[in-house]
C-alpha cells in the first residue's frame, strides 16, 4: 500500500477497468517544455495496465507505479487512448495528461503554492522567484516517498521467502496459516508469525513453532539461536526488526523484515499487521507501522543465524 504525501493529495485512480482499449493510431509531436505533475499519477502501458517506474539515487534502485505530485517530465508526445488523453514518459509507459501541466504555467500562474516546500516561491512583488522554485523541483524529483526499495533483484533468500508471501493472510492467529510448505493464503498470523514462516520456509534453523516478539528479542541479544542482534546503522535488505514494550506481546510489540538499507523510521519493510490500512502481508515504512507506545519502545535489530 502507498504512502499518503505530506500534502495529503488523493491518488487519482484515472481509468478503471476496461475490457477493451481503443487507442487512436496517430501520436503527435513530441511536448517541447517540461511538465510537472499537479497530481499523484498512476503509470499505464498502452492497454491501460498498470506498470512500474525506476530510478536509482545514490545507488539504490527505486520503483514505483506512481508518479508523486511535483516531479516534473519531459513527455516524448500524447496519444489517445479509449478517448482520453495520456502523455508518454517512457517505453509503453503512459499518464493522464490532466494530471500535468507545463512547468512554467504552473508556477507562473500561481497554482503551484501547495508544491512549495520553500517559503519564498514568490518575491515581495508577486513575481516568481526562480532559484526558490529549481529548489522545489529538485527536492520533489529527489522524492522518493511513493517509491520502494527494488528488492526483484536481490538474492538474500529472506527476502525471496517474504515476498512470496506479500497478499496473504489476514491478521489473527499467530499459526493460523497451517501447512508451513503450502501455507494457506486465506488464514491467519501475526507478526512475528510472518517474520518465522518467512525464515522457516527460507532454510533458517527457527523452531517448529513460531516465536513472539519478546522471543525473538531475548535470542537476538542472548542465545543468537536464530537471530543476533546488530547495530541499527548497519541493518540491510533480509535483517530484522523487532520492537518491544513490557511483555511485546498483541500491541506492545511488534516485528518486520527489512527490505531496504537503513533511513531511520522512513526504512523499507515487509510486515504483516503494523498499520490497520492493510490486513495481509505488505510493504511499508517503519515510521507508518507503529503506534506512538512502540515508537518509545527498545528496538533491536537482529540478522538471521546461518547454521
Amino acid at each position: 500500500m502507498k504512502k499518503i504525501t505530506k500534502f495529503g493529495i488523493s491518488l487519482i485512480v484515472g481509468v478503471g477497468m476496461l475490457s477493451s482499449v481503443a487507442i487512436s493510431s496517430r501520436t503527435v509531436d513530441a511536448a517541447s517544455n517540461k511538465m510537472i505533475f499537479k497530481n499523484n499519477s498512476f503509470i499505464y502501458t498502452s492497454n491501460l495496465k498498470r506498470t512500474n517506474a525506476y530510478k536509482t539515487q545514490n545507488g539504490v534502485r527505486y520503483v514505483t507505479r506512481t508518479y508523486v505530485a511535483g516531479t516534473t517530465v519531459t513527455p516524448s508526445g500524447t496519444r489517445t487512448i479509449n478517448g482520453k488523453q495520456y502523455y508518454q514518459v517512457g517505453n509503453n509507459k503512459y499518464v493522464r495528461a490532466s494530471n500535468l501541466r507545463s512547468l512554467q504555467d504552473f508556477f507562473v500562474s500561481g497554482d503551484g503554492w501547495y508544491l512549495s516546500d520553500v517559503d519564498n516561491l514568490y518575491n515581495d512583488d508577486g513575481s516568481i522567484n526562480q532559484s526558490a522554485i529549481d529548489t522545489t523541483i529538485q527536492n520533489y524529483n529527489n522524492d522518493t516517498s511513493m517509491y520502494w526499495v527494488d528488492d526483484s533483484r536481490s538474492n538474500n533468500k529472506l527476502i525471496k521467502s517474504a515476498r512470496k508471501l506479500i497478499g496473504y493472510f489476514h491478521y489473527g492467529s499467530h499459526a493460523g496459516f497451517g501447512n508451513w510448505k503450502k501455507p494457506n493464503k486465506n488464514g491467519t498470523t501475526d507478526c512475528s508469525g510472518f517474520v518465522w514462516l518467512a525464515m522457516k520456509r527460507a532454510g533458517y534453523p527457527v523452531d517448529n513453532w513460531p516465536f513472539t516478539t519478546k522471543d525473538m528479542e531475548n535470542d537476538a541479544r542472548g542465545a543468537h539461536r536464530y537471530l543476533k542482534q546488530i547495530p541499527a546503522s548497519q541493518a540491510r535488505m533480509g535483517d530484522v526488526m523487532i520492537v518491544n514494550t513490557g511483555n511485546g506481546l498483541y500491541q506492545n510489540g511488534h516485528a518486520a523484515i527489512v527490505d531496504g538499507p537503513y533511513e531511520g523510521l522512513n526504512t523499507q519493510i515487509i510486515q504483516m499487521g503494523g498499520d490497520s490500512s492493510s490486513q495481509s502481508v505488505h510493504r511499508w515504512t517503519l515510521g507508518s507501522s507503529l503506534s506512538e507506545k512502540l515508537l518509545k519502545g527498545k528496538f533491536t535489530y537482529a540478522r538471521p543465524v546461518k547454521r
